[in-house]
């Protein structure tokens, strides 16, 4: 469907992203893509993102430190699906999420989902 973002700040926490962008990866193409805000990371959380993008639509943005809100407002406007879901960087996400997701989005639309 490609249809929802997902936008995921996150800073210096390149372990928990990558479990969190591997759960992700799991979900087939299901989103249109991952917004990825990073708020003055040290260089392994954007060594971490390069791994995902052969598997997942990223757009990776570097912020200055800023905050959660911030990020997740640049992460709104820079986001091109339909829909929107927010993720934490440690968030890992079941193996039937998007499918689920999807399916209540269709059925429930919404403009957010969090």
């Amino acid at each position: 469907m490609n249809k929802v973002s997902i936008v995921l700040p996150t800073k210096d926490r390149h372990k928990h992203l990558f479990k969190c962008l591997g759960s992700l990866k799991e979900q087939g193409k299901e989103f249109k893509e991952v917004v990825i805000i990073d708020s003055s990371s040290d260089s392994k959380s954007k060594k971490t993102v390069d791994k995902f993008k052969n598997y997942l639509n990223i757009k990776y943005i570097y912020q200055e430190p800023a905050g959660y809100s911030p990020a997740y407002n640049l992460g709104i406007k820079k986001a091109r699906g339909k829909w929107i879901a927010f993720l934490n960087d440690d968030c890992i996400v079941s193996k039937n999420w998007a499918e689920q997701l999807n399916k209540a989005l269709e059925k429930h639309p919404a403009d957010i989902i969090q």
